[in-house]
């Protein structure tokens, strides 16, 4: 999220010392600006990439893995932004929404998120995922005839002239082998207007993780 937000900063700015640098009439600057290849690139925001969805009852091919989207979810991909402030879509990462209809609604309806970590084993990147100040919890999960670390987490807060809230996450890490897993997380809001979200014992969600094959 930093590196899309110094992005974004980063190309407005470029545009503003285009526009200022020039002393003589717009019609001069504009003309320089315009016979400047190198300048008018520079100007240019990174294109935004078009989101991949899937509809429930389909495969969707991730990058570095699939997964199968349940009948009445929606599977949505994300993007980041590289090095060079372009942006690109995430083959590592992919969201499952409940009853969603874009990828939007992941953030007002439950979720499943799917992380493929290439480079930690499924009890190191537990270790590496658990936040010391939360209510934790060790979980018994088995997918796939797989015995997987989990653990579940509790968070409190409240925000200022909101009503106090409580985050509670299952997370379970998968393993595919000695050095790397897959990290699925699902959330659980709850407030005075009641509780949303998905846990790792919903029927969809063991049939979402069961699915989940590493290319």
């Amino acid at each position: 999220m930093e590196k899309k937000i110094t992005a974004m900063i980063l190309a407005i700015l470029l545009t503003l010392c285009l526009a200022a640098c020039g002393s003589g009439s717009a019609a001069s600057v504009s003309a320089d600006t315009a016979s400047s290849p190198a300048a008018a690139d520079v100007a240019e925001a990174p294109e935004m990439p078009e989101i991949p969805l899937t509809p429930g009852k389909a495969t969707a091919d991730v990058g570095d893995f699939t997964v199968t989207v349940p009948e009445g979810w929606l599977g949505s991909g994300d993007f980041d932004v590289d090095e060079n402030g372009n942006y690109f879509i995430e083959p590592y990462y992919y969201i499952l929404i409940k009853g969603g209809e874009s990828a939007e609604d992941q953030f007002t309806k439950p979720a499943v998120s799917i992380f493929y970590s290439p480079s930690r084993g499924a009890q190191e990147q537990l270790e590496f995922n658990k936040n010391p100040t939360d209510e934790i919890t060790d979980l018994d999960i088995t997918i796939g005839g797989k015995k997987c670390p989990a653990f579940h987490s509790v968070m409190g807060g409240a925000v200022e002239g909101e009503d106090p809230f409580v985050m509670e996450y299952d997370n379970i890490f998968i393993p595919v082998t000695e050095s790397s897993c897959f990290r699925v997380t699902m959330l659980t809001y709850t407030t005075s207007g009641g509780e949303t979200g998905v846990s790792a014992s919903d029927p969809d969600v063991i049939a979402i993780m069961e699915s989940i094959q590493a290319k």
